[in-house]
Parts: C-alpha cells; sequence; structure tokens
C-alpha cells in the first residue's frame, strides 16, 4: 500500500483556532501523499467557508489536499472522531496513517510529522512487528511563562512512563486500518480517548515511542478550559457525553473564576512530580 498520511482537524466555532492549526499544516516538509480532513461542528456555515477561503490561499501551490465536513447539531468530539474515520474508510481507502488534531493545536515544527512517520516505518521494519501507533513528544503551553513536555525531555523509561501517563492524541500518529476496527467509545467519553490509545500501543510500549517533538498545544483550549455558562450548556447538550463526564464538566464550572489561574500550575507539577520515576 502507497503511503498516504492524513491529518484530521476537529473544530468547533473557533476561526481564529482553526487558523493556527491550518497555517502549521501548511509549512510543514512532507514527501509522502498527505491530505488534511477538517470536521467542523460550527453553527453558522458561513463563517466557516471564510476559514476555507483562507485555507485554500494558505495550501496554493502545495501538493496537500484538503476536505471538509460539516457536522451539525455538534454530536461531541469523540462522535465527530467517529465520523471521520468512516469517512476516510469510505472515501479515502488509500489513506495508510492518521493523526487528530484539535484547532489551535500545531505542528513544532516543519519536519515533526516527517519524522513521526519515518520512525513508525523504521521501528516496523527492525522489529519485524506491526505498530498500530507510535507516539512522540508535545508541548503543553499553559501560559506565556509556563510549559512542559510530555513525556518530559531525557525520559529514561517510555514504557514505564505509560503506567502513570497517556500520550497527547496531538503527537500519536495511528495506522488507519487499526483505526478503523477501533473507534472511540463515545458511552464512555471520560475515558474514550485513553482507551483507544491503550490498545493501540499495547505489547509494543518499548518501542513505541519517538523521541520527536510532534506538536504544541495550549492546555486551557476549547475542550480543557473552565467552560462559561454557554459552553457548559452545549457540552451538557453533546449526545456522546456521559453522566460522568457531564458531572466533570459541572465540577469545572464552579471552580471560582480567581482560581483558574492556578489549574496550570496543579497539572505542571503532577507532571514533574510523576515523571521524575520515568
Amino acid at each position: 500500500m502507497p503511503n498516504w498520511i492524513t491529518c484530521i482537524v476537529l473544530t468547533k466555532n473557533n476561526p481564529d483556532e482553526l487558523k493556527t492549526t491550518l497555517q502549521s499544516i501548511a509549512e510543514l516538509e512532507f514527501k509522502e501523499k498527505f491530505s488534511i480532513m477538517v470536521i467542523e461542528s460550527w453553527k453558522y456555515e458561513n463563517e466557516f467557508k471564510k476559514v476555507l477561503d483562507f485555507a485554500t490561499t494558505i495550501f496554493k501551490g502545495t501538493d496537500f489536499s484538503l476536505a471538509a465536513h460539516r457536522v451539525w447539531p455538534a454530536p461531541g468530539i469523540f462522535s465527530s472522531m467517529n465520523q471521520a474515520l468512516k469517512i476516510l474508510e469510505s472515501d479515502y481507502p488509500e489513506v495508510s496513517d492518521l493523526i487528530f488534531m484539535n484547532s489551535g493545536d500545531r505542528f513544532a515544527k516543519e519536519n515533526s510529522l516527517m519524522e513521526l512517520w519515518k520512525y513508525k516505518e523504521s521501528i516496523q521494519i527492525k522489529t519485524g512487528k506491526f505498530f498500530p501507533a507510535v507516539f512522540g513528544r508535545a508541548r503543553i503551553l499553559a501560559s506565556p511563562s509556563l510549559s512542559w513536555f510530555m513525556p518530559r525531555i531525557g525520559v529514561k523509561n517510555p514504557a514505564f512512563w505509560l503506567k502513570y501517563f497517556n500520550p497527547n492524541h496531538q503527537a500519536v500518529l495511528f495506522s488507519a486500518i487499526w483505526s478503523y476496527k477501533n473507534h472511540y467509545n463515545t458511552k464512555n467519553i471520560y475515558y474514550a480517548d485513553r482507551k483507544v490509545m491503550s490498545d493501540a500501543l499495547r505489547g509494543n510500549e518499548d518501542f513505541a515511542f519517538a523521541d520527536v517533538l510532534v506538536s504544541e498545544f495550549n492546555l486551557l483550549g476549547h475542550s480543557s478550559k473552565i467552560p462559561t455558562w454557554s459552553e457548559l450548556r452545549q457540552k451538557m447538550c453533546e449526545p456522546d457525553r456521559g453522566l460522568k463526564s457531564k458531572f466533570n464538566e459541572i465540577l469545572k464550572f464552579l471552580i471560582p473564576r480567581r482560581l483558574e489561574k492556578i489549574y496550570p500550575f496543579i497539572m505542571y507539577y503532577r507532571s514533574k512530580i510523576l515523571s521524575i520515576f520515568c
């Protein structure tokens, strides 16, 4: 099968963040066949068309192909990811590998994705095994002055690290064939992401990590920040969000705004302390 890598970008009513991600993709140095699929859940379709006009401009002159699919009403992030997988399998059977990005995420370097893909190809040849996924390093940006890496620079035992942490999906390259058979569980979205990644890496933990900085993303992005009242109402209406996930979002909403700036530091020190053992 020829190599064809697709980046699936998930977006919801955030044009500026989507432009950031698309610009990052446009700057990639990629010699394999590459395509971008945008799955959008926007209430106002005309706003999305403006972003597509921007995308057409920045991808002009590249070999990258762009496809966009609108999903409305918004079903939730994991239902959208499953929808993307169904479209790929049906309409683009030649795709060999894929990576998910959220609006606002960006590739860290021009060669980040190429290096991650090269590692996946080389480790499969070296071990003689099929790898459903490999993962690299992500940089988490909590503020202009606070950021950290997952896994940390110099991690000694990635397999042991995986016992405490999950890779960020923005740094995971999946085999398309494997992903088509392993959709995200929309009945338990609190664990959906980590379940898929855990299954994809199981049995290959000692070799699945590529020492490559793949992506950067904001800790307080749309999906992880403390929601406003309007955002909370939207999340309560997402059909794939179960009771436990809704309860967690309500708890986040109840956190006093004056404590919102403390949250990144909690995540930062949690990562630092646990990483000592890895």
